[in-house]
């Protein structure tokens, strides 16, 4: 089993926007990067979420995704990693 954890818990302070949802191409950042993994060999994905983690969770609700939360998103990938891998 291959899985496979997104990370997305971040506050994108350097784009001034959330940049999960910006658009590329006809959906988003964050919704192209999963059905990227979704159409490849990966088992499962993982989507780690922390800032604005309801309006993204909402923007991937229909995805076959597991959602982990990491409250401590401020504190770096690392943290994000550890909250994927509970």
């Amino acid at each position: 089993m291959i899985s496979a954890i997104l990370l997305a818990a971040g506050e994108s302070n350097r784009m001034g926007q959330p940049k999960q949802l910006m658009p590329f191409g006809q959906s988003t950042i964050l919704e192209t990067t999963i059905d990227n993994l979704l159409n490849s060999a990966v088992s499962e994905t993982i989507v780690v979420l922390g800032y604005r983690d309801e309006g993204i969770r909402k923007t991937i609700a229909g995805k076959p995704v597991k959602v982990a939360i990491n409250p401590d998103y401020q504190q770096g990938m690392s943290a994000s990693i550890i909250a994927g891998l509970k």
